[in-house]
């Protein structure tokens, strides 16, 4: 069960340090653009790219079988009150705290961004096997964009939850660290 449930923990760590290095590339796009916005305020086709990258987010994709398994089975069957207590936290908890920012974004992403980009925007026809750094959006008239409160008052708040996403993966990936530790000291035990 232990075995199992680390290998589940050791891919989330994984799988979260994949989606801080996505919200930190939106983090940066989403400053470079208001940078441009609010201090030189001209347009140069470079931008497109970090103008299609503003309103993306990472979904949350991570294993748990063991903890499922756990469950079913019962949790008593982990022995260490201190291991089993880091396990229930961890999914119950941490895991869910990412689950419910992730749920925020879709909804803020398709109540707030989708309606502001398709307005100001025109996105480029993509293919699937293009690479995502290649995908652009274009402003229809950079002057609305440049004038618009609305989208700077979305985007900064898009990048705060941005923010608050990496933060709460980071914790994640460190309680993950810790009961992995915890796991493996347990087995070297036995």
């Amino acid at each position: 069960m232990l075995l199992e449930i680390r290998e589940n923990v050791q891919f989330n760590t994984s799988q979260f340090k994949a989606e801080i290095r996505e919200e930190k590339n939106v983090i940066k796009s989403i400053d470079i653009v208001l940078k441009n916005i609010n201090k030189y305020r001209k347009y140069h086709d470079s931008l497109d790219f970090h103008m299609y990258n503003i309103g993306y987010w990472p979904s949350s994709s991570r294993k748990s079988s063991g903890y499922e398994t756990l469950k079913s089975q019962g949790v008593e069957l982990i022995k260490s009150t201190g291991i089993r207590q880091s396990i229930i936290d961890l999914y119950e908890k941490t895991y869910n705290e990412i689950s419910e920012i992730i749920l925020e974004s879709r909804a803020d992403h398709e109540t707030s961004i989708v309606p502001i980009k398709t307005e100001l925007f025109f996105f480029h026809p993509s293919n699937p096997n293009l690479p995502f750094d290649e995908h652009r959006a274009t402003p229809f008239n950079y002057d609305e964009v440049i004038n618009s409160q609305k989208f700077k008052g979305i985007f900064s708040y898009w990048r705060n939850q941005r923010t608050v996403a990496t933060r709460l993966r980071q914790a994640a990936i460190d309680k993950n660290n810790e009961l992995i530790n915890a796991i493996n000291n347990e087995l070297d035990k036995n």
